[in-house]
């Protein structure tokens, strides 16, 4: 029962970002990379589905008792929570691709006032909430995936905007972190 809701906080998730990905302000620069643009999402969309359709990425690595999965449904609600917020908070300034918008801005508001990518971090939270719930190897497999890829693609990112913002961008960085706060 709860992986089926787990489910459907995915799916909800999944139509959002469909539903916000209209409306930003134009591209200025892109910087194309193997961790940008459709490749990657290409690769990480066929990973997915072989992963659900081979039945040994199925293998349970932990048969999770009610209260396990009750924290992962909460692990995974909140790290939905952080991504959807996040996304709110950078408004028009949100792109799929690794660019800089028009009149770009540097968003240290909300989320981005303790992390840098609570996007991504979010991501990661819900994916191994997710993890709790099922205690499927497949998504033990597309976690570190994902997270590596995040990670990849936020140092990336951290380039351009280091080239943007330049001091403001450095002081930006010293006082947050990555991905976890106080952390990494």
């Amino acid at each position: 029962m709860l992986g089926k809701i787990t489910a459907l906080l995915w799916l909800a998730y999944i139509g959002y970002w469909v539903f916000r990905s209209r409306g930003n302000k134009r591209t200025t620069r892109r910087q194309r990379t193997l961790v940008s643009g459709m490749v990657p999402r290409a690769a990480l969309f066929f990973i997915f589905i072989a992963l659900w359709v081979f039945p040994l990425f199925a293998a349970p690595l932990f048969s999770p008792k009610l209260p396990v999965q009750i924290v992962g449904l909460s692990v995974c609600l909140l790290g939905l929570s952080l991504a959807i917020w996040s996304r709110q908070v950078l408004g028009s300034n949100w792109s799929a691709e690794i660019e800089v918008k028009e009149q770009h801005e540097l968003v240290t508001a909300g989320p981005y006032g303790l992390i840098r990518h609570p996007i991504y971090s979010g991501g990661i939270l819900a994916l191994a909430g997710t993890l709790l719930v099922s205690g499927q190897l497949r998504v033990l497999i597309l976690l570190v995936i994902v997270t590596v890829g995040m990670v990849l693609r936020a140092k990336t990112e951290e380039q351009l905007m280091q080239k943007e913002f330049a001091e403001g961008y450095a002081a930006y960085k010293r006082r947050t972190k990555m991905l976890v706060p106080g952390v990494i």
